[in-house]
C-alpha cells in the first residue's frame, strides 16, 4: 500500500495492522495510535510530532529522518527498524522496545527513557551525549 506524502493529522488509529506499507514523507502530527501495528513499513521522512503511538508496534520498519518530537509511544516497539537522523526530542518512550534497532545520529534530548529496552551498552551511550529521563 502506497501512501507516501499523504495528510493524516489529527487522526485517531486503533487496531490498524498493515504489513509492508509504505508512508514516506507522509503527516501524521498530532494523530493518535493505539495498539496497532506497523511491520516492516516505510516511515522515512514521515511526521509523527505531538502525536501518540501507545502500544504500537513499528518492528522491522524504517523511520529514517522522522520526527517523533514530543509524542507519546509509552510500551511501543521499534525492534529491529531504523531509526538513523529521526528526531526523538522530548518525547515518551517509557518501556518501549528499541532492541536491535538502528540508532544512529538520533535526537533523544529531554526524551523520558524509563524502562525502555535497548541493545548492551546502548542506553549508556545515549545518557552520556543527552539529558533524558530514565
Amino acid at each position: 500500500m502506497n501512501l507516501n506524502e499523504a495528510d493524516f493529522s489529527y487522526t485517531g488509529f486503533s487496531g490498524i495492522m498493515a504489513d509492508g506499507m509504505s508512508a514516506v514523507m507522509s503527516n501524521f502530527e498530532a494523530s493518535i495510535f493505539v495498539n496497532t501495528s506497523f511491520l516492516d513499513c516505510n516511515f522515512e521522512g514521515a511526521n509523527f510530532k505531538n502525536g501518540e503511538l501507545i502500544g504500537t508496534s513499528l518492528n522491522f520498519s524504517s523511520l529514517q529522518n522522522a520526527n517523533l518530537a514530543n509524542i507519546n509511544a509509552k510500551k511501543a516497539s521499534f525492534s529491529y527498524g531504523n531509526l538513523t537522523n529521526t528526531i526523538m526530542r522530548d518525547g515518551n518512550f517509557k518501556d518501549a522496545d528499541f532492541t536491535n534497532a538502528i540508532l544512529d545520529n538520533v535526537d533523544w534530548q529531554g526524551a523520558n527513557l524509563e524502562n525502555a529496552k535497548f541493545d548492551l551498552g546502548m542506553f549508556e551511550k545515549i545518557r552520556k551525549t543527552f539529558e533524558v529521563i530514565y
